[in-house]
């Protein structure tokens, strides 16, 4: 095969640092649109962003030559200088050292956007932690409880 066809469509999900609630009203709206220019930039495409007071979700497609622990590094440092950039007087804004992140297919992308688009909803019912802990169990990730929060 003369070419490299690839569709490669991650869900990353990451957190401030501490879960603190440093996303104002402000960024929410702002620092999707900004990630999404982030991954742009590495070649990748953003299916969809979307951020709440404590954390970010996003489903990406990356190219193959853009490896994704790359793709997270770039995007949580430069999306967290851009917050602190726009809002000086606003909470420190710092992101979580760690993050999740799993692959999903094209059948898959469709469904997991709804549920990225629409994150204020899930947020009534449930927080952060228990969020993550279901999209743990769904991917069948073992994890440390001790670990995962800090």
């Amino acid at each position: 095969m003369g070419q490299t066809l690839t569709n490669l469509i991650y869900r990353v999900v990451f957190s401030a640092k501490g879960r603190a609630p440093v996303i104002g009203p402000d960024r929410l709206v702002e620092l999707p649109l900004y990630i999404a220019k982030l991954v742009s930039e590495l070649g990748g495409r953003a299916l969809t962003a979307n951020a709440t007071s404590d954390h970010v979700h996003l489903l990406i497609s990356l190219p193959p030559k853009v490896s994704l622990s790359d793709a997270v590094k770039f995007i949580k440092a430069n999306s967290s200088r851009w917050a602190s950039q726009r809002a000086p007087a606003a909470p420190a804004f710092a992101r979580q050292a760690g993050y999740a992140a799993f692959s999903v297919s094209q059948t898959d992308a469709v469904r997991v956007r709804a549920y990225t688009d629409n994150q204020a909803a899930h947020h009534r019912e449930f927080d952060y932690q228990a969020e993550l802990r279901e999209i743990l169990s769904a991917h069948d990730v073992e994890w440390d409880e001790r670990q995962v929060w800090e």
